[in-house]
C-alpha cells in the first residue's frame, strides 16, 4: 500500500507537471521527485516492508497454529490380518492445534526488537533523503552556478565581436593596429570557449540530477532551472541548531537500534525459561481406535531446558556486546554532529561576512562599468578599457554567485544536522 502511494505520489509530481515545459522547477521540485523515484530510496523503502513481513513472522508463532491431517495406512501380509480378523488399513482423519501459553516473554521481546527495527529503518529513510538533498543541491547550485557564468560571458562576447567589428573597420582605414585587431580576435575566441564551457558544465550538472531522479536525458533539453539570486534563508542562532540536534534521522535511528538490541538481548534471556504450550487433536475418523468417532485429546506440554551447550549465553552475551557497540556509535556520532555544527555555523558567519563585501565589490564595479561607457561615448576611453572594466564586473559577479552557492549548500547542510527540512 505505501509502495503504492509514493507511485502515485510519483505521478502526480513528476509526470503532470512535466509536459508544461516553460514552467522552472526548483530544488524542492527535483527534492521531492528524487525521494520517490530514486532507486537507493526504493531500496530503502523495500527494506521496510521486509522487516515488516519479518516482524508478522514473528507475531504468528504467539498465535495458535491450525492444521488439518488425513492419513491412509496399509499393513503387509494380508493373509495374515485376514485370517485372524484384523483389518489391514487404517485410516486417520481430523485437526490439529497448538497453541503457546508461555516461553519466557520471548516472542514478546522480539516483537518489541522488531517494532523498533522498523523505526530505526524508518528514520534511516529520513537520513538517506537528506543526503540524497545534499547529492541534488550540489549539482541543483552548479547548474545555476554554470548558468550564471555562461550568461556573463555570453555578455562579455557580445561586447568583443562588437569590439573586433569596430577594430576590423578601423584597421582598413589606418586607424588601429593590426596586432590589435589579432588581440580582440583572441579575446572573442576564448570568451566563447569558456562560455560553451560553462554551458557544457550545466548540462552536465541537469544531467545528474536527472541520473538521481532516475529520469532520461530526453528530459534535459526541456529541464529549466531559475536563475540564481539571492541567499536560501537567514541563520539562526547556534544554540537552536544545537538544541535540535537530536532531530537527527540518522542519530535517532542509532538510538532505535540501541533499542532493539536491548530487546533482542532480553529475547535471548528467555531461552533460559521454560516453553510451555497446549495441543489439542479433533478426530473425525480413526478407524485403529476402538474408541467411537469422533474423538478428542488435549494435551500441557512442559519443555524446560538443562543444557544447550552454552548456546544461549552465548546469543545473551553477543546481544549485550552488539547494545555496547551500536550505543558507543551512537555517542560518537553525536559528539561529532557536535562539531560539525558548530564547524558549519562558524563557516556560514565567515560566507556571510564575503557576503557582504561581494555585494560591496559588485556595486562599485557596476558603477565603474556604467561610467567607462558614458566616458567611451564621449570618446574619453579606449574600447579596451571599457572591455577590461566590464570583465573585472563580470568576475565579480562570479564571485558573488559562488560566495552564495558556497552559503546555501552550508546551509542546507546545518539545517538537515539539526533534523529541519528544506
Amino acid at each position: 500500500m505505501k509502495l503504492l502511494k509514493l507511485s502515485l505520489k510519483f505521478i502526480f509530481i513528476f509526470i503532470f507537471p512535466l509536459s508544461a515545459k516553460s514552467q522552472t522547477k526548483d530544488l524542492k521540485y527535483w527534492f521531492e521527485i528524487a525521494k520517490v523515484a530514486n532507486l537507493n530510496q526504493k531500496i530503502q523503502h523495500l527494506e521496510l516492508e521486509i522487516l515488516k513481513e519479518e516482524k508478522k513472522e514473528i507475531l504468528s508463532t504467539v498465535l495458535p497454529q491450525i492444521s488439518a491431517r488425513a492419513t491412509f495406512t496399509e499393513l503387509g501380509k494380508k493373509s495374515y490380518y485376514d485370517n485372524n480378523g484384523i483389518n489391514n488399513t487404517n485410516e486417520l482423519i481430523g485437526l490439529k492445534a497448538t497453541q503457546a501459553i508461555f516461553s519466557g516473554f520471548r516472542e514478546f521481546y522480539g516483537l518489541s526488537s522488531f517494532n523498533h527495527r522498523i523505526l530505526a529503518q524508518e528514520q534511516l529513510i529520513k537520513a538517506k533523503e537528506m543526503d540524497l538533498l545534499a547529492q541534488i543541491s550540489q549539482y541543483y547550485f552548479q547548474a545555476q552556478l554554470h548558468a550564471s557564468r555562461s550568461k556573463n560571458f555570453s555578455e562579455l562576447l557580445q561586447l568583443s565581436e562588437d569590439r573586433e567589428k569596430l577594430l576590423k573597420s578601423r584597421v582598413k582605414i589606418g586607424r588601429s593596429r593590426q596586432t590589435e585587431l589579432l588581440s580582440s580576435q583572441v579575446q572573442t575566441a576564448n570568451y566563447k570557449s569558456q562560455r560553451d564551457q560553462e554551458k557544457l558544465q550545466e548540462r552536465d550538472a541537469k544531467s545528474n540530477i536527472l541520473r538521481i531522479c532516475n529520469i532520461s536525458n530526453d528530459q534535459l533539453n526541456s529541464m529549466i532551472l531559475p536563475s540564481l539570486e539571492e541567499n536560501l534563508g537567514e541563520v539562526r542562532e547556534k544554540t537552536f541548531y544545537l538544541a535540535n540536534i537530536d532531530s537527527h534521522p540518522l542519530l535517532m535511528q542509532k538510538k532505535e537500534l540501541v533499542q532493539s538490541l536491548e530487546e533482542e538481548k532480553k529475547a535471548n534471556q528467555a531461552t533460559y525459561s521454560p516453553v510451555i504450550d497446549l495441543e489439542g487433536n479433533y478426530l473425525l475418523k480413526n478407524s485403529a481406535s476402538s474408541i467411537p468417532d469422533p474423538e478428542w485429546n488435549l494435551s500441557l506440554n512442559l519443555k524446560l531446558p538443562l543444557f544447550e551447550g552454552g548456546l544461549t549465553r552465548a546469543k545473551v552475551r553477543e546481544s549485550a556486546l552488539k547494545m555496547e557497540q551500536a550505543y558507543l556509535e551512537k555517542t560518537d556520532f553525536k559528539e561529532e554532529l557536535i562539531q560539525q555544527i558548530n564547524i558549519s555555523h562558524d563557516r556560514l558567519m565567515e560566507l556571510n561576512k564575503q557576503q557582504k563585501i561581494y555585494l560591496e565589490v559588485v556595486s562599485i564595479n557596476k558603477k565603474n562599468t556604467s561610467e567607462i561607457k558614458k566616458e567611451y561615448s564621449l570618446g574619453l576611453v579606449t574600447s579596451l578599457e571599457v572591455m577590461q572594466a566590464l570583465n573585472t564586473y563580470i568576475q565579480s559577479l562570479n564571485d558573488l554567485s559562488e560566495n552564495t552557492i558556497s552559503w546555501n549548500l552550508a546551509l542546507i547542510k546545518l539545517k538537515t544536522m539539526s533534523g529541519e527540512n528544506l
